[in-house]
C-alpha cells in the first residue's frame, strides 16, 4: 500500500480528473455526482502535496479534452523534494538548514520519512540519509512519531 495520500482517478461516467484522498473508500464526482469506490478506480496519480494534486488535475484533464493549448510542465520549485534542498542551503549552520527542510517538508507534506530524506539528500549538500536522520534526532523542534517519520513543530 501507497503512503501518498492523493490520488488523480477518472469518473467514467463523466470523464472528468479529479484528486482523491486515498484513506477514504468512497468518493462522489464533483461534475456528474456519480459515487466511486476508491480501491476500484484506476489512480493514475499519487502524491502527498494537495498543490501538486491539484496540478496533476488539471494536466491531466487538458489531456482528457484534447487541449491544444500547451500544457505548462511541474515546475522544480512546485517539487517539494527540491524546494526544501534549495531552501535549506539558505542556512547558516547543519542545524538550521535541517530545520528549513523539516519545515518545508512538513508544510508539503505534512510528515516525512527516509526515503523523502533520500530524495532531498540527492539534490543537496546535506550529506547521506543517515547522517541527515542522526543530525535530525538531535534537533528539538524536530519529533519522531513513529521509527523514521518525522515532523517540525
Amino acid at each position: 500500500m501507497s503512503r501518498e495520500r492523493y490520488g488523480i482517478i477518472v469518473c467514467p461516467d463523466c470523464q472528468n480528473a479529479r484528486s482523491v484522498d486515498l484513506t477514504n473508500k468512497t468518493t462522489r464526482c464533483n461534475y456528474c455526482g456519480n459515487r466511486m469506490k476508491i480501491k476500484k478506480m484506476n489512480v493514475y496519480y499519487q502524491t502527498n502535496s494537495q498543490k501538486e494534486a491539484a496540478w496533476a488535475v488539471g494536466r491531466l484533464n487538458e489531456k482528457l479534452k484534447g487541449k491544444e493549448e500547451p500544457i505548462k510542465e511541474k515546475k522544480e520549485s512546485s517539487d517539494p523534494y527540491y524546494k526544501a534542498a534549495k531552501e535549506s542551503s539558505k542556512g547558516d549552520n547543519q542545524r538550521e538548514k535541517l530545520l528549513i527542510l523539516a519545515r518545508i517538508l512538513t508544510d508539503e507534506l505534512g510528515q516525512f520519512n527516509k526515503e523523502d530524506l533520500e530524495k532531498v539528500a540527492e539534490k543537496s549538500d546535506l550529506g547521506d540519509v543517515d547522517t541527515i536522520i542522526k543530525n535530525i534526532r538531535k534537533i528539538d523542534d524536530i519529533y519522531e512519531p513513529e521509527h523514521e517519520v518525522f515532523k517540525s513543530i
